[in-house]
């Protein structure tokens, strides 16, 4: 059965032979017809020479077993493997259309269509890689573009097999699968291939990328005149074309594709689903540009993007000026991150926790007591389901009630003064004489960090969290993982916190970081602090994390917390005008005014503070300013909530402002476990700590710890805003048994200190 022999109707075992396809570099592909299914399928049929070969034979066969472990539209299905007369053969779906390498060489490929043919690609990839397989040869030959419009990945015979990864389906070693030997064709290959280094999922991801620079361009991106040179230019020379990318696509294309060529693996994006993840979002984007809309603007006096707490503050209060507002969300639900992954869902989870888990009960019933013995994810949800759903009916009716129109879809700036909103009727028109951008945030990303393999998630991602992990890592020391650290570690997950910097909270007041670091290690939590993560794996086993220090940190899960990303670079901000500084972060001055007068910005994407309660005012006062309303200048006192276990608030300055301000001041603290409501509660641990002026008692910062922290602050922000002393809480009368009690207390100790001083 050697190629001459194969011949037009003839029957290999229960397939007849139609035609030739072409010749692969292990033998020939057939178009056969399967006469028990009567269907076209191809027949790829080793070459004799290599059937006698018992490394090629292998390497045919781990074809076929690499391409039946993978069941995805991206790649080419195989049917059945078997053997004829000593010779294997695969049976695979036969394919209509041509390859990406024909097409290529018909003419360059627009950077949108190319766009699609990548991410379609890249899917295919990712799930190759969640099965531990890496390609290692992929290229334009090795994809096929359908007739239908699907793009397939061929070819897997010399894919890397992770037998871990594969749940030890096949433990296949081959010589030229080991690390110093260079597998795969020249000029797509990758850097660190070339060196003799293991293969990865970034690897495919380095030929992916020479892939979409050649479809772009028309040429390859490092093949020269002879192979040393192609290894020459693949390890320390740029690509050539760069200068054509940049001006047959886009900006942010262009600049994505240079990052996944990049010779250095860690400066790479480092998975296929982070470059499904980002071409999907271009080729939406560009989907939407080039829709037109269906009607000329409609003309409104206010324009809202977002319907998070600052675009709902700006929009109600514009219309209770008897302004024509319309809000803008691209969500099913209206509320923003406050209401989607953020401040309600967080909070209302971390009740439920403490609830469950009968934390503060543990002082009196043991370290061992929980309300129920064994908490899982539904136990969570079924006290979160009802609580968002109540708040966005209440969102809902107070936008109705006030006349807001809610529009949902995607918004971008045509103009100046009009949105373009894709919606699913097609693109409608905004016109507005003011616009107000509160289109929040979204978790940051790190090419270090595949978020999105299993069991890797981050804080927009954590609803899809299926069960409760016995051990996981928790990657930032911010608030937002700080809060989910502690909750977890509350459910008796044991939690590794990694932070890069060295301590923990650095606004906060130290003493009050000091207490909770201690609170945090007592229930178990293992501080990484100082130590940078280099590379994230994800394995069926858990997730492994490597440190830069050398150390190598093992669990079930890892949630990923450092930094929010602004949403403004999904607006077409350009087209209006407005500036942002280099992460993002629209610039406003104090009423909250872009650079483009009548365009306000407030939320998250302004940055700093990053507060729901100080998004709404910021929507507020803007909302007021941008239509003439005066408003008293008053000091503007913030409070921070940080819904750790257990909770941290603050209002005012810190000891570490004042010392460096060189403003004298005296402290008056109080510890719950002085007072009787702290017995009652559970909370011994908890403290208030009042910073004043030692001369005119003025309260100038108050710190607390401790359950209820963030009701207590208030009290202190009250009489800071009316600039009252410590003499307040000294001569008013609290309810007891309360925590307010606190206050009393603090301002007897620090008063305590002044007179003995002055004594």
């Amino acid at each position: 059965m050697d190629r001459q022999r194969i011949k037009t109707g003839m029957q290999i075992a229960n397939y007849e032979v139609v035609s030739s396809i072409g010749i692969g570099g292990m033998g020939e592909v057939f178009r056969a017809r399967d006469l028990r299914l009567q269907r076209d399928v191809a027949i790829k049929v080793i070459s004799e020479s290599f059937a006698s070969d018992p490394e090629m034979r292998s390497r045919f066969e781990r074809e076929a077993q690499a391409v039946a472990a993978l069941a995805h539209p991206g790649i080419v299905s195989i049917y059945e493997m078997a053997v004829v007369n000593g010779r294997p053969f695969i049976v695979m779906e036969f394919l209509q259309g041509q390859s990406l390498r024909a097409r290529i060489d018909t003419s360059p490929i627009p950077w949108q269509e190319a766009a699609k043919i990548g991410l379609q690609v890249a899917e295919a990839l990712a799930v190759a890689h969640d099965k531990g397989i890496v390609h290692r040869d992929l290229k334009p030959e090795n994809v096929f573009l359908t007739s239908s419009g699907q793009a397939k990945i061929l070819d897997f015979g010399v894919a890397q097999w992770d037998a871990k990864a594969l749940h030890k389906q096949a433990a296949y070693t081959m010589a030229w699968t080991m690390p110093g030997t260079v597998v795969g064709t020249i000029g797509y290959i990758s850097p660190e291939q070339i060196q003799g280094q293991p293969a990865t999922g970034t690897s495919d991801v380095f030929a992916l990328g020479a892939t979409l620079m050649e479809m772009v361009t028309g040429q390859s991106a490092f093949r020269r005149v002879s192979p040393l040179a192609t290894f020459g230019a693949v390890t320390s020379e740029p690509p050539t074309g760069i200068d054509e990318l940049k001006a047959r696509s886009r900006a942010d294309f262009a600049a994505f594709v240079m990052q996944c060529v990049e010779k250095d693996p860690e400066r790479r994006i480092r998975t296929a689903r982070e470059v499904a993840d980002a071409l999907r979002g271009m080729t939406a984007e560009a989907a939407a540009r080039a829709r037109p809309m269906n009607h000329p603007a409609t003309h409104y006096d206010l324009v809202v993007i977002g319907s998070g707490p600052a675009g709902q503050r700006a929009a109600i209060g514009a219309a209770k000026l008897g302004k024509r507002v319309v809000m803008i969300e691209k969500c099913e639900m209206v509320g923003g991150m406050q209401l989607g992954t953020g401040t309600i869902p967080s909070k209302t989870l971390r009740e439920a926790v403490l609830y469950l888990s009968g934390f503060y009960q543990r002082s009196f019933y043991g370290r061992e007591y929980s309300l129920k013995d064994q908490i899982d994810v539904s136990d969570l949800t079924s006290r979160l389901r009802p609580v968002m759903q109540r708040e966005h009916e209440v969102i809902r009716a107070q936008l109705k009630r006030n006349g807001v129109l809610v529009t949902r879809g995607e918004a971008r700036f045509a103009d100046d003064r009009t949105v373009s909103v894709d919606t699913a009727d097609g693109a409608k028109g905004f016109s507005a004489d003011r616009i107000l951008i509160a289109c929040g945030s979204r978790a940051a990303k790190n090419p270090k960090i595949p978020v999105g393999a299993p069991g890797i998630l981050d804080a927009d991602s954590i609803d899809q969290l299926k069960r409760i992990p016995k051990s996981t890592i928790v990657v930032g020391g911010g608030v937002i993982g700080l809060e989910y650290a502690s909750m977890l570690s509350a459910l008796g997950t044991q939690v590794t916190l990694i932070d890069q910097r060295p301590v923990l909270l650095d606004f906060i007041d130290s003493e009050i970081v000091e207490s909770l670091t201690y609170h945090l290690r007592h229930q178990g939590i293992v501080l990484r602090l100082g130590e940078t993560v280099t590379d994230v794996s994800s394995l069926p086993s858990g997730v492994v994390a490597k440190l830069e220090s050398g150390k190598t940190v093992h669990a079930d899960g890892l949630l990923y917390c450092v930094g929010r990303q602004p949403n403004s670079d999904q607006l077409d901000l350009e087209h209006a005008g407005v500036e942002t500084d280099s992460r993002g972060r629209i610039t406003v001055n104090a009423h909250y005014q872009t650079t483009v007068p009548h365009i306000y910005a407030a939320g998250d994407v302004i940055g700093f503070p990053s507060l729901a309660a100080a998004s709404m005012e910021q929507g507020r006062v803007a909302s007021l300013h941008m239509f003439g309303v005066a408003m008293p200048d008053k000091p503007s006192l913030v409070p921070y909530g940080i819904y750790t276990i257990p909770e941290i608030s603050m209002v005012g300055a810190t000891e570490q402002q004042l010392t460096s301000a060189r403003i004298p001041y005296e402290v008056g603290i109080a510890n719950f476990g002085e007072l009787a409501k702290g017995h009652i509660l559970g909370d011994q641990t908890g403290l208030l700590k009042l910073l004043f002026d030692p001369t005119s008692l003025r309260l100038l910062g108050a710190h607390i710890i401790g359950q209820q922290s963030t009701e207590l602050i208030h009290i202190a922000q009250t009489v800071m805003a009316f600039e009252g002393s410590v003499e307040y809480f000294r001569d008013t009368v609290f309810n007891y048994p309360t925590l307010a009690e606190a206050y009393k207390v603090a301002a007897l100790h620090g008063l305590n200190k002044v007179r003995h001083v002055a004594a």
